[in-house]
């Protein structure tokens, strides 16, 4: 599994690509986590792409991306990464 899940993962593969952008636990993903699991795929999105992707998915950008806030872009809304 990379680092976006298919529409038919469940919950737990969807929590498996969160820890892979939150690696110190935190609870939320930073924009700078994005950038990190960008640079290590080797995706070349842009810091102007990656700070999109980033607000869209957050709840409250101050607080990070929850996983819930993950969840429901990856599951929910497919290929949000894209608007």
């Amino acid at each position: 599994m990379g680092t976006s899940p298919a529409i038919n993962e469940s919950r737990r593969d969807v929590e498996r690509v969160f820890r892979r952008y939150d690696r110190q636990l935190k609870g939320f993903i930073e924009l700078r986590d994005l950038h990190r699991v960008n640079s290590e795929a080797k995706e070349n999105l842009d810091a102007s792409t990656l700070e999109k992707m980033y607000h869209r998915a957050a709840g409250e950008p101050n607080k990070g991306i929850t996983f819930e806030d993950f969840y429901q872009s990856m599951v929910h809304r497919m290929f949000w990464w894209y608007f």
